[in-house]
């Protein structure tokens, strides 16, 4: 009867850590490191690198105001966290830094010129202004 009640205790104890991830490995060599990207008006993104093939990785992006952002595009600093997920290993939360600097404009210029007042408007064009600026 003792070896029984035994083998069921070791039995419930195997499974219990199964149950409770105390099988499941460990993610090593994954990395998130912080990025600093100058701004050009389109999405930026942190990667991490080093997971198993297979692993999910779910990013969330927030703003310096802690709000969740679907995109990184404007000038500032974000806290990225990823989010590691795979079958048969303990899931792994990395955090890294994403800075999104402003670009400098250079070679904008706007041409002297000479008008005659006459009370209507007048255009001035920049000349060397990036694309979508």
């Amino acid at each position: 009867m003792k070896k029984i009640l035994i083998c069921l205790l070791t039995v419930c104890l195997v499974l219990g850590l199964v149950a409770c991830g105390g099988g499941d490995k460990e993610f090593t060599g994954v990395e998130l490191k912080n990025s600093s990207v100058v701004y050009d008006g389109t999405a930026k993104t942190i990667a991490g690198t080093g997971a198993p093939e297979g692993t999910d990785i779910a990013y969330v992006y927030k703003n310096s105001a802690g709000q969740t952002v679907e995109e990184v595009i404007l000038p500032g600093e974000y806290d990225v966290t990823a989010t590691l997920t795979k079958e048969g290993y303990k899931e792994l939360v990395l955090t890294a830094d994403l800075t999104v600097v402003p670009a400098n404009f250079s070679g904008v210029a706007f041409e002297n010129r000479t008008v005659t007042y006459t009370g209507e408007a007048i255009e001035f064009a920049a000349t060397g202004v990036p694309a979508g600026a």
